[in-house]
């Protein structure tokens, strides 16, 4: 479709899903360009498509840039985030009033895959998602109540601190992207956003209610219980963020807890799990990361094993 004179302009069908399906429509637009006389000039056409498999093709990555075409490309899933002033990825299985922004489930763990990504693949457009990703969390950021709002139509609770759901997982998101593609131009709004996340356990802050905070969320695992949010402690003790001292104080009361009772798995029953994100073996991983982080990487995070340790 030519969006100038909103006009099919090629077309093409197959049976098979290949290049020349796509190639094929594209000639036809040009040529029908030419036919009527507005024949397209170097650089000044732009051919958009919403990605697809037949768009891994070299042959048509080539095929534009030999015509002067300059390609655009959508990414996958997303749409805009409200007012425009970024694109967000609506969740495919959770109910909720708009898109997710934490990062097991939200926009926060999206921008941090595709950060990673444009280091890889510059010319994708993941940068630029990346930047869009990260105006849509500043757009919903509720200044009030110094959070991202939780907006699954059966969230427990408006508000949230955890790796999968709120503050927590955000703030680890952003200590991540710092310096990262997208990023340029935030290096202060991404230190800054950390600190919403740790606020509420800090003096002063005593009466801040139970859903802003860190630890004390019922439960010990790594999505949602006090040892995945004590990440967030670790990472920003390492970067200078905030003084040396308080994951190991958390960290204490969580070891003499567990040791008068046990560790409490992350299951809607509590019940005990061996599992990683929910279960025994994830509080097994913080805790051997706690001890040696240079050696054990951040799950959380979802970092790569460390060169010397694979």
């Amino acid at each position: 479709m030519d969006t100038f004179s909103r006009r099919i302009v090629g077309w093409s069908a197959s049976t098979t899903k290949e290049t020349k399906l796509v190639l094929d429509a594209l000639e036809m637009a040009l040529w029908q360009r030419d036919r009527s006389g507005f024949p397209h000039a170097q650089g000044e056409l732009i051919h958009h498509w919403d990605a697809g498999s037949p768009y891994t093709s070299f042959a048509l990555a080539e095929h534009p840039d030999r015509a002067g075409i300059a390609a655009s490309i959508g990414v996958t899933g997303a749409v805009p985030g409200g007012t425009g002033r970024g694109p967000a990825w609506p969740h495919h299985r959770i109910d909720s009033a708009r898109p997710l922004t934490g990062f097991a489930h939200g926009t926060a763990g999206i921008v941090t895959a595709l950060a990673r990504l444009a280091s890889v693949a510059p010319d994708e457009g993941c940068a630029e998602a990346v930047a869009g990703g990260l105006a849509y969390d500043t757009e919903v950021f509720d200044a009030g109540e110094g959070n991202w709002p939780d907006f699954r139509g059966e969230a427990p609770s408006p508000f949230r601190s955890l790796w999968c759901h709120g503050a927590a997982g955000i703030g680890m998101s952003r200590l991540d992207l710092i310096g990262r593609p997208g990023t340029d131009g935030r290096e202060g709004e991404l230190a800054a956003d950390p600190m919403v996340a740790l606020r509420p356990d800090g003096p002063g802050h005593e009466a801040d209610t139970d859903a802003h905070r860190l630890t004390g969320r019922g439960s010990d695992s790594m999505c949602h219980g006090d040892l995945g949010n004590l990440e967030l402690v670790l990472l920003a003790e390492r970067t200078g963020r905030i003084r040396a001292g308080r994951l190991m104080r958390s960290l204490g009361e969580k070891l003499d807890a567990a040791a008068a009772g046990d560790w409490v798995c992350g299951p809607p029953t509590r019940s005990e799990t061996p599992g990683l994100m929910t279960g025994l073996a994830g509080v097994g991983h913080q805790l051997l990361r706690f001890a040696n982080p240079d050696q054990v990487p951040s799950a959380l995070l979802l970092h790569p094993p460390l060169p010397e340790h694979t």
